[in-house]
């Protein structure tokens, strides 16, 4: 083959039509999603009627997602919970221990948040003496344990629980991490935390008042605070992106 035949195969070749590289994919965007603002479904300052189940399930999917994302970038997502009339019964002398039940779906929505990734705090009232009792009602029910931490009241006596829940706030930012939700039967220990960590500069951490007083005589809520019925209906299938 000549010289002059090289040339012009290499020229024949080089005018073909060139198959453009295929572009990858693009990774899914996460899209982000507005923080929850509780009072978009009741006024601002509202009764504390609880929200519609199918809302609650929405609040609880939404700290769920948040878990996912923080613990995939790394960061350590802590949820807080008080138990007695938060995640268990409770009775008329305040403290049931040998009578006390999980609230519906409660073990169940705790033992997802520990597998997503969630630090789970349990921040009670009981006494450091109740320990074991706490201990064994909490495995009994398959509530999340050895990862866990459970945070009991030093006082020889029950006193004022919102008194040592605010002294515990020493302890709580001794862990580190990211705060996603906090969980409280009593109207004042909720407005505690969500005084502590503003909704205007923390609205991506979640407050949660469990309650199931239908009337409007027990006084209001304060701003960015979820009130729901002492029930934890499943987030099984609420996918939701967050940011």
């Amino acid at each position: 083959m000549t010289r002059f035949s090289v040339c012009v195969i290499a020229l024949v070749l080089l005018s073909l039509p060139r198959a453009e590289a295929r572009p990858r994919p693009a990774a899914p965007a996460v899209a982000p999603l507005k923080p929850v603002n509780p009072n978009a479904f009741r006024g601002k300052g509202a009764f504390d009627t609880p929200l519609p189940t199918a809302v609650t399930r929405n609040h609880l999917g939404v700290v769920l997602q948040r878990v996912k994302l923080l613990k995939s970038q790394g960061k350590r997502p802590i949820v807080v919970t008080d138990i007695d009339g938060t995640i268990a019964t409770e009775l008329e002398n305040d403290i049931g221990f040998a009578d006390a039940k999980p609230l519906p779906g409660a073990p169940k929505y705790f033992r997802q948040l520990e597998a997503a990734g969630a630090t789970v705090v349990y921040l009670t009232g009981r006494k450091t003496s109740d320990r074991k009792k706490t201990e064994k009602f909490l495995r009994r029910y398959d509530f999340p344990l050895a990862k866990a931490k459970l945070m009991l009241n030093p006082s020889k006596t029950y006193g004022n629980p919102i008194e040592w829940k605010l002294g515990a706030q020493t302890k709580l930012q001794r862990l580190g991490g990211t705060y996603v939700a906090f969980f409280e039967n009593t109207k004042r220990n909720a407005a505690l935390f969500r005084r502590l960590y503003p909704y205007r500069d923390h609205p991506s951490m979640s407050v949660f008042y469990v309650a199931d007083y239908p009337n409007a005589y027990r006084g209001r809520i304060g701003d960015g605070i979820h009130t729901m019925r002492p029930r934890y209906p499943s987030v099984d299938g609420v996918a939701q992106m967050v940011k």
